[in-house]
C-alpha cells in the first residue's frame, strides 16, 4: 500500500495528526516567545561587573543604607529587586545580583555557600561599599549567613525571609544554591512553562511551597 494511498483511506486519522502538528507547533512558539520575552526583561537595566570572584550580574537603585538583596532558587537579580525595591522609599540603596548560575552570572566551580559569600564581599568591593545590609530569601539564606559568620565587619544587618538555613543530618554537603537541581527536574523548562499554564496553583504549592490562596493578599490570609 503506497503513503498516497494509505492517506486516502485514512482520512480522519489523517486530520488529527496533522490538527496534532499545529497545535504542537503553536504551543512550541507560544513557549520560545514567552522564554525570548523573559530573557529580554531580565537584561533590561542589569550590569555586569568583573570583581576579583569572576563576572556577577547585579542592578542597584536608590541612596541612602546599602542593602544587598539576595535571592533564591527562581530567577536572579531581578527577584532580589522585587523583594527589596519597597525599601526604596525609605532612603535605601538596594543592590541585587544574580548568584552563581543564575542569568548572567556564570557557575562556579565551588558553588557552596561559603564560596558564594565570598562573592558577595568581592560585589561590594567592586562597588567600593564597605558596609552593607544583607536580606536574603529561600535559598539565598544559607550563603548570607556564612558571610555574617566570616565577615561580619561587612555585614550591617541580616535579614532572612523564609530561609532555607538548616536540612536535619546533611547539613555540610546540601548543594547550594540549586541551580543544578532545578535544571535535572524541572528540564526542558518546557515542563514548567506547561505546567504554569495547566495547573499555577499546583506549581505554587509544590514548587515554592506556598498556599495558593495566600498569593492574591499578599501573603496575609483571607478575613
Amino acid at each position: 500500500m503506497t503513503y498516497t494511498l494509505w492517506l486516502q483511506r485514512h482520512p480522519l486519522l489523517c486530520s488529527f495528526a496533522l490538527g496534532l502538528a499545529a497545535a504542537v507547533l503553536l504551543v512550541w512558539w507560544r513557549f520560545d516567545t514567552d522564554v525570548e520575552q523573559a530573557r529580554a526583561r531580565a537584561k533590561n537595566g542589569s550590569l555586569l561587573i568583573e570583581t576579583q570572584c569572576g563576572p556577577i550580574e547585579y542592578q542597584e537603585a536608590g541612596t541612602g543604607v546599602p542593602i544587598l538583596a539576595i535571592h533564591g532558587s527562581g530567577g536572579g537579580y531581578d527577584r532580589g529587586m522585587a523583594m527589596v525595591a519597597p525599601l526604596l522609599k525609605s532612603g535605601i540603596r538596594v543592590i541585587a545580583m544574580s548568584r552563581f548560575g543564575y542569568l548572567r552570572t556564570p557557575m562556579s566551580v565551588d558553588s557552596s555557600p561559603e564560596a558564594q559569600a565570598e562573592a558577595y564581599v568581592c560585589l561590594l568591593d567592586a562597588l567600593g561599599i564597605k558596609l552593607a545590609a544583607l536580606m536574603a530569601y529561600s535559598a539565598g539564606a544559607p550563603s548570607a549567613v556564612q558571610m555574617a559568620i566570616h565577615h561580619p565587619d561587612r555585614v550591617s544587618a541580616l535579614v532572612l525571609l523564609v530561609p532555607i538555613a538548616y536540612k536535619p543530618g546533611t547539613v555540610a554537603s546540601a548543594p547550594w544554591p540549586l541551580p543544578q537541581w532545578i535544571e535535572s527536574t524541572l528540564v526542558p523548562d518546557f515542563l514548567l512553562w506547561s505546567a504554569l499554564h495547566v495547573a499555577p496553583q499546583q506549581v505554587i504549592k509544590i514548587v515554592l511551597g506556598t498556599p495558593p490562596e495566600l498569593l492574591p493578599n499578599n501573603g496575609r490570609p483571607k478575613p
